[in-house]
């Protein structure tokens, strides 16, 4: 998974927070709470996987799956960090971390700032799907890479499968940004693991890349609005694990 950064340091959050109660008007906030549970965000949500690591797009129907409260000791260095649970691999939802402050924060950091104590708290949360995003994904190559991209959609598959994903639930959520989206134009980006041979490897995504592509034609979308974006299998080595993170389809919707 891709590490997750922090933009702002807490102690910059603090600082904010005394502006906030001088000044009215003040925001601290630089992103809104999927989870909306929070009294701060003090960060934008970050897709944990690493084929979405660039996302900046909001997201919906999202449930929290952890909340640990992070000790900053002196001020910005993080000493409990949470270790992030794998979701269930046949999951089509989104895992994402953010940072936060919650009151029992605000209440920690009151009694332990004298020391150089500060706490925030880091929240994994997994939501149901991506909605537009406002930045480029970073595909180096692609002839799209300057549109702006306006919707994501995930199809999973099982090892060794190319021509089914294991469930076509973002299928109803893709046909209905098609139906929005008139001048729309797609990138597909596949992926297979580093399991078993390069080449068998890569003849099975270009069986998930031919699924894509017959799902879009079925859709009404012509072929030369459409752009596939191939895994690069050299990253692969003999240490390499089997990751179900890496066996899907990516069907980026960009503007025309």
């Amino acid at each position: 998974m891709e590490k997750f950064i922090v933009p702002r340091s807490s102690f910059f959050l603090i600082l904010c927070i005394a502006m906030s109660v001088g000044f009215a008007g003040v925001s601290c906030a630089t992103g809104s709470d999927p989870s909306n549970s929070s009294v701060i965000v003090t960060d934008v949500p970050v897709a944990m996987e690493r084929s979405l690591a660039t996302y900046r797009g909001s997201y919906e129907n999202c449930r929290v799956l952890q909340q640990t409260h992070v000790v900053h000791f002196p001020f910005v260095l993080p000493v409990n960090e949470p270790v992030i649970k794998p979701i269930d691999s046949g999951s089509d939802t989104i895992l994402i971390k953010y940072r936060t402050m919650r009151w029992s924060d605000i209440g920690y950091t009151a009694l332990g700032f004298l020391f150089g104590v500060i706490t925030d708290t880091a929240v994994i949360a997994e939501c149901g799907a991506l909605a537009a995003a406002d930045t480029n994904p970073q595909k180096l190559g692609s002839a799209m890479e300057g549109n702006r991209q306006v919707g994501v959609f995930r199809f999973r598959f099982e090892t060794g499968v190319g021509s089914k994903a294991i469930s076509d639930a973002p299928l109803a959520g893709l046909k209905e940004r098609i139906k929005n989206q008139s001048d729309a134009r797609f990138l597909i980006a596949v992926s297979a693991d580093c399991e078993g041979d390069q080449e068998e490897n890569q003849q099975l995504m270009q069986e998930r890349a031919n699924y894509a592509m017959a799902m879009l034609k079925n859709l009404g979308v012509s072929k030369s609005n459409t752009e596939v974006l191939y895994r690069n299998l050299r990253q692969c080595g003999e240490d390499s694990e089997s990751r179900p993170a890496d066996r899907y389809v990516y069907v980026i919707v960009k503007e025309g």
